[in-house]
């Protein structure tokens, strides 16, 4: 499966791995698994570690800028997002700013700043 994921309740956070060719199919997959997940909580932070995702997914921006409608975390969840190739970074980009509050998502190239970035007190 390109995506894998790990909650971590000591953090609040949910540890993701996207890898490969992923899919719109797999995103509702992951999300739809995290839903069943007893140990989830929306309010849990999101860390999506999307370096080794192919930079060609088979994603539409229109399904991008519609996730926000339907992903399992509250409004008040952060999202960091590591990426490694411009495509990526475009996407994610996308979603951050399909987002009422894209304050509470950031994307990064360097895993250590997400992490920081998450680590740090919520306002």
């Amino acid at each position: 499966m390109p995506i894998r994921f790990t909650i971590d309740p000591k953090l609040r956070r949910v540890n993701a791995v996207f890898d490969g060719k992923v899919t719109e199919d797999e995103i509702v997959s992951y999300y739809d698994a995290l839903r069943a997940d007893p140990s989830f909580d929306p309010n849990f932070d999101n860390f999506a570690d999307c370096r080794a995702v192919d930079p060609q997914p088979d994603v539409k921006g229109s399904f991008v800028r519609a996730m926000p409608q339907f992903i399992p975390f509250s409004p008040t969840a952060r999202h960091a997002i590591v990426v490694a190739n411009p495509a990526i970074f475009g996407l994610a980009r996308m979603f951050q700013l399909a987002n009422k509050d894209d304050s509470n998502i950031e994307v990064f190239q360097n895993l250590d700043e997400a992490r920081a970035w998450l680590e740090k007190p919520k306002k």
